[in-house]
């Protein structure tokens, strides 16, 4: 794939976690707002940083809403990628095998491009997690920050202020508290919130590690899908594309034939190239293609572009996307001022936001791009998944309302229709007496049940209740007590005795057997459901349970 195929991929994932990033920032800046203007400002940095506790757990609830979109947007991207990859190959390959020359395949290319793609998305969920954990941290160490500078600031104007009345001199230049918490808002609107320190301590921005991470994850799973289906045709030589300026160790391998599988005398095996090193060949940021190869025969893996023409245009689109951010941070830094309370400061950033547009509209003309309009505003993460998940909506898990609000969608197997209050109340009822910290529990319409091990949370989504319907899956049926039992005595237990499952299979199987076996409360027609929701995912796997049983944590409650 292109570097602008990849990065147009990566923009639809990137944008959540920037969205993330402005309502945590949100979040400081009405955190910074709070205590009056004449409070001594010993006083208000105690009640600051004894308030820190508070905003933390504002910041985890606005993460954990993140967490049930990001991982979609990047399982699109990856899947796109690979099926995009898979389709352009296969044409070639169909051709070549309807004239003789090549072996045919029953596999469809739809379950190449997907197994592939199932490892990566899995891979760049994990990695999204961890986004999430330094996010957190850096958040509100950017509050602890913003307090001492507001502090700092304070105690010198105050002092200078005692040498002004001592002297007789007009006092000049006062700073407010309010003064001094705009010029701490600025500082952190341009700095924003790290989602990634490397190795160097160099602090990657949510836009950019996460259009790194998932460019190269969307790559890797067009390579990996590419191969795939090589494997479905038996063709086992690669040829790597070739240009000037290569790194390093690309360099070494560009312009050669690889034998995957390392059977040729001929070719060199593709285990001593550096496919799978970070600066290798197909590496991070790595600009090389390859292409299934066949001796006699040529079958390019995409089909012919212009170099130039789309190095050039990425080039444009790079500077166009950079103008955006500049002017996404100055409406940021106007939104915190007024979250803030600091309605001159605010005005006085919009200014600078009218000047920011001006750049990027005129760069926009200049370069015969068009006008973003949507990449110019702070994104709201509803609309910027609405936009992007209602595309595959078809074939996924969440639908899209005509209210523009997105929505669980079970197939008819569970419940899909809005709690009311009384019933969240119930059911948050019934967590905590499991558990479940109250203030780790939240409610959303627009994604399905499930607990996070990363942060110790619990999502309820409408499916938490069965359908009205009876259903022939046992998981259609378990009740509201079973399906948290499910989570909580199931999967938390689980995790909190360091005995969670890498298989998703098992760790389902033994979250429903936990459920039954000991959480309290539950009829014996509940347990029995639990029980048969573990059989019956057992068997569309094929696992037996007595092959499997001495896996599972299910011994000890």
């Amino acid at each position: 794939m292109t570097k602008l195929e990849l990065m147009e991929l990566a923009e639809e994932c990137s944008d959540v976690l920037t969205a993330m990033e402005d309502d945590l920032l949100l979040n400081i800046a009405e955190y910074l707002a709070e205590g009056s203007e004449d409070m001594p400002t010993a006083k208000w940095k105690m009640q600051q940083l004894a308030a820190l506790g508070k905003l933390d757990q504002k910041n985890l609830r606005t993460i954990a809403e993140y967490m049930g979109i990001a991982p979609d947007m990047a399982e699109i991207a990856v899947t796109r990628a690979a099926l995009k990859a898979v389709k352009e190959m296969d044409e070639g390959f169909s051709e070549l095998a309807r004239e003789g020359i090549i072996n045919g395949t029953e596999v469809p290319m739809d379950d190449s491009a997907l197994q592939a793609s199932a490892m990566y998305s899995k891979q760049a969920a994990d990695r999204l997690n961890k986004v999430n954990t330094v996010m957190r941290y850096f958040a509100k160490a950017q509050a602890m920050v913003a307090i001492n500078k507001v502090t700092e600031i304070m105690d010198k104007q105050q002092h200078l202020n005692i040498l002004n009345k001592a002297t007789g001199k007009v006092i000049m230049g006062t700073e407010s508290r309010q003064t001094a918490v705009r010029q701490c808002i600025k500082e952190m609107s341009q700095r924003g919130i790290p989602a990634f320190v490397d190795a160097a301590g160099r602090q990657w921005s949510p836009e950019a590690y996460v259009n790194m991470d998932i460019r190269t994850t969307c790559s890797n799973a067009a390579h990996e899908a590419q191969f795939t289906r090589m494997d479905d045709y038996g063709i086992d030589l690669i040829e790597v594309s070739s240009h000037a300026g290569a790194r390093p160790k690309c360099a070494k391998d560009q312009g050669k034939i690889f034998d995957r599988k390392g059977k040729s005398k001929k070719y060199p095996s593709w285990k001593t190239s550096s496919y799978g090193e970070p600066d290798g060949i197909l590496g991070i940021n790595c600009g090389h293609q390859i292409y299934p190869f066949i001796e006699g025969v040529s079958v390019q893996t995409y089909f012919p572009y212009d170099d130039k023409e789309n190095d050039a245009l990425y080039k444009k689109k790079q500077g166009q996307r950079r103008l955006e951010r500049d002017v996404r941070s100055a409406k940021r830094e106007a939104a915190m001022l007024k979250a803030a309370g600091d309605d001159e400061g605010a005005r006085l950033a919009r200014a600078t936001v009218k000047q920011k547009t001006a750049v990027y509209d005129e760069y926009c003309r200049k370069n015969g791009l068009s006008r973003k309009a949507d990449r110019l505003t702070m994104q709201e993460y509803r609309s910027t998944a609405k936009n992007q998940l209602d595309k595959l909506a078809e074939g996924g898990i969440i639908e899209v309302g005509s209210d523009s609000v997105l929505k669980v969608k079970t197939g008819g197997l569970r419940n899909e229709t809005p709690l009311t209050a009384e019933q969240i109340t119930e059911i948050t009822d019934y967590a905590v007496s499991m558990g479940m910290p109250r203030d780790r529990i939240y409610y959303v319409d627009y994604d399905c049940t499930g607990y996070g091990i990363a942060f110790d949370l619990l999502r309820i989504g409408t499916d938490v209740l069965p359908a009205d319907v009876r259903q022939k899956n046992p998981n259609g049926n378990v009740s509201m007590h079973g399906a948290i039992a499910h989570e909580l005595i199931g999967h938390r237990n689980a995790a909190l005795a360091g005995r969670t499952h890498q298989d998703e299979t098992l760790e389902e199987v033994q979250a429903s057997i936990r459920a039954g076996r000991f959480a309290k409360n539950l009829t014996v027609s509940e347990r029995i459901t639990l029980y048969r929701d573990a059989l019956k995912r057992l068997r569309d796997k094929g696992y037996k349970l007595r092959a499997v049983k001495g896996s599972l944590y299910i011994d000890k409650e």
